[in-house]
C-alpha cells in the first residue's frame, strides 16, 4: 500500500471514528499521526469539521488540544470549524471551545461571510450536518 493511500484510509478512519463518538480511537489515531486531524475528506472537510458537525464537544476539544491548526482549516467553502459551529444547536458550548482554542471571529469564507452569519443563517451548514450523520 503506498503513503496516499495509506493516509486516505487512516483519515477515512478518523473521520469514521469522529462520526460515531468513539473518542478513544480518535485518541489513539491521533497520537499515531497528529497530521490526519488536519487531512481533509473529499468534501473539504477535516476532522473538526465532522466533530463540530455531529456535536460531540469531548471529540472536538481533543481535536483542538491536538492540532490547534485545525482552528484554521477550511472547507471548499472557505468554511472553518468555527463557521460550522454557529449554526449549530450546542453553539454556546462548540463556540467557547474554538474560540478559546484560538478560532477566527473574523475569518471569511468564498462568499465574504464570517461565522456569526451562520448563526442567523443556518439552513447551509444544518444540510451538511446530515451528510456527517454516522452510519
Amino acid at each position: 500500500m503506498d503513503d496516499y493511500t495509506r493516509l486516505k484510509k487512516a483519515r477515512e478512519e478518523l473521520h469514521a471514528f469522529v462520526r460515531n463518538g468513539y473518542l478513544e480511537g480518535v485518541q489513539q489515531l491521533v497520537r499515531r499521526d497528529v497530521s490526519l486531524v488536519t487531512a481533509k475528506g473529499t468534501r473539504g472537510r477535516c476532522a473538526l469539521h465532522v466533530a463540530v458537525l455531529v456535536e460531540n464537544p469531548d471529540v472536538v476539544r481533543h481535536l483542538v488540544t491536538a492540532c490547534p491548526d485545525a482552528l484554521h482549516v477550511s472547507d471548499n467553502m472557505g468554511r472553518t470549524p468555527l463557521h460550522y459551529a454557529m449554526a449549530m444547536p450546542h453553539v454556546t458550548t462548540l463556540g467557547q471551545i474554538l474560540v478559546q482554542g484560538g478560532a477566527s471571529r473574523t475569518a471569511r469564507d468564498v462568499k465574504m461571510r464570517t461565522p456569526s452569519y451562520f448563526f442567523i443563517y443556518k439552513q447551509e451548514i444544518l444540510k451538511l450536518k446530515e451528510e456527517e450523520s454516522p452510519d
